[in-house]
């Protein structure tokens, strides 16, 4: 579906532009990261497809590298190879993001594409992954993708997750990269939050 088909598209566009101009930092993950990009910089997000044109979901654990963790202060502390699930079928362009100066590419891999995004120097926060995700949330939806009223046998089989190739999923090797990141977002809206909510925000 076509973002601007949703029917909350227009209370949700008033409701990111309202951010925008009066919270310290909005952290958006998955949809909402592809539909903020589209509000603040007019990025459609792209269909990710198979080499004979079908739709493609990227699922899977997935390992990005980190080659600079004070780049910012989103990525403070995280170790030099972040692991993390990600679950899309749609993608945020990366030459569209090189673009605009005022988006920062932190986490990416060359399969599953951007991880994290920063833009307006950490007023925005990007998540395209799920590094909140519990150990088994892929293979919940791996279950319900294989549904007979879904995708079947043809259901997109999550990478790098099954052990061995059985029904074994992996143990929860992003948890402490997920608390890490999501601990730097808070301690930047600390940092960058005026003690007078009157007053601009702080750079």
């Amino acid at each position: 579906m076509h973002l601007m088909h949703v029917t909350y598209w227009e209370e949700f566009k008033h409701l990111l532009t309202w951010a925008h101009e009066n919270v310290a930092s909005t952290l958006y993950s998955c949809w909402s990261a592809h539909a903020a990009l589209k509000i603040f910089y007019d990025i459609n997000r792209e269909q990710q497809t198979n080499p004979d044109g079908t739709p493609q979901k990227v699922t899977g654990l997935f390992s990005h590298a980190l080659k600079d963790q004070f780049v910012s202060l989103l990525t403070m502390g995280l170790p030099d190879v972040v692991i993390c699930p990600h679950s899309h079928w749609s993608g945020i362009p990366r030459n569209a993001v090189a673009k605009e100066p005022e988006l920062k590419i932190l986490l990416e891999n060359p399969e599953a594409g951007i991880l994290l995004l920063e833009g307006r120097k950490g007023r925005e926060v990007y998540l395209q992954g799920h590094p909140e995700y519990a150990a088994d949330a892929l293979r919940k939806e791996f279950e319900r993708d294989r549904s007979p009223e879904r995708f079947g046998k043809n259901a997109p089989l999550p990478k790098n997750y099954f052990l061995g190739g059985g029904q074994g999923f992996s143990p929860n090797m992003w948890r402490s990269n997920a608390v890490v990141l999501f601990h730097n977002w808070i301690n930047l809206v600390y940092q960058t939050t005026h003690f007078d909510l009157r007053e601009p925000l702080m750079d």
